[in-house]
């Protein structure tokens, strides 16, 4: 899919380098070439599941920033996501040193141990804003989050992750809701809100309010990764409201096509 003629733009010319790079037996491009596809912000998906691809699918379409996807397996996620060659694909490592910020879509750990395991996979995340899209919920039917526990999910992989910036987001609602952030999976009029939480600092939470503001969401800062416990909470709440017979909710259920919206007059920085 790689043309010779030269891109009359150099939109195209950089749509194109990207294409170029995606396949996975392509050669190396001249550093000329190269340089031209850093020049965005780098958003690395980890996780090719439903959520995480429908993340990547809309920063894609709204093209603020690079998107590349991290995988265990890169020749196999290839394989899984076809001949689309739109995903640049790489090793998790790969992905996260190219990135800047990444979205952390894999199945949630509900302990301590497995939270810092899942950290501890990621490699060397100094300085990158880590956006935490899991939930940490006990198996089916209970799917219950961390009430056992002084700390959520999301502040146990801030922990363990002490030079990197983390933000819970992308938790509380489905994934058509991930997929179609417009409103039309829940019949709004408007974009649907996303709540967020995480370092305060200026220029990470810009970042990260950034990254789901282009994902397609409205984002709405609440506040430190403290307050992750109450988005997992939420998490619980959606999960068990769209099912209606898991956990201890079992006669009420809403279906899927609703979110927790935020409603009225705020001041947000």
């Amino acid at each position: 899919r790689v043309r010779d003629e030269e891109p009359k733009t150099s939109r195209e010319h950089h749509r194109l380098c990207q294409i170029f790079v995606a396949h996975p037996t392509a050669p190396a491009l001249p550093s000329s070439r190269r340089s031209i596809i850093m020049t965005k912000s780098v958003v690395a998906i980890v996780g090719a599941g439903q959520v995480g691809m429908a993340i990547a699918g809309n920063l894609v379409k709204d093209a603020t920033y690079d998107v590349v996807i991290g995988a265990r397996d890169p020749a196999k996620t290839a394989e899984k996501l076809g001949a689309d060659a739109t995903w640049t694909i790489r090793t998790i490592p790969e992905a996260i040193a190219a990135a800047d910020a990444i979205v952390l879509a894999v199945p949630g750990a509900v302990d301590d141990a497995g939270i810092q395991a899942t950290a501890a996979s990621l490699g060397a995340c100094a300085g990158k804003v880590i956006l935490d899209a899991t939930n940490p919920v006990t198996p089916f039917p209970a799917l219950a989050i961390r009430w056992g526990e002084t700390t959520s999910g999301g502040e146990v992989l801030a922990a363990a992750l002490p030079a990197a910036h983390v933000y819970k987001a992308f938790n509380t609602v489905g994934v058509e809701h991930i997929a179609a952030p417009d409103g039309s999976a829940s019949g709004a009029a408007a974009r649907e809100d996303m709540l967020v939480a995480g370092d305060a600092a200026e220029a990470p939470k810009a970042l990260a309010l950034g990254v789901v503001q282009s994902a397609g969401f409205q984002p709405h800062y609440v506040g430190p990764i403290r307050y992750a416990r109450n988005l997992e909470a939420i998490a619980e709440l959606w999960i068990h409201l769209s099912t209606g017979v898991i956990g201890e909710n079992t006669s009420i259920e809403w279906g899927r096509a609703f979110n927790f919206a935020v409603s009225g007059t705020i001041k947000e920085d």
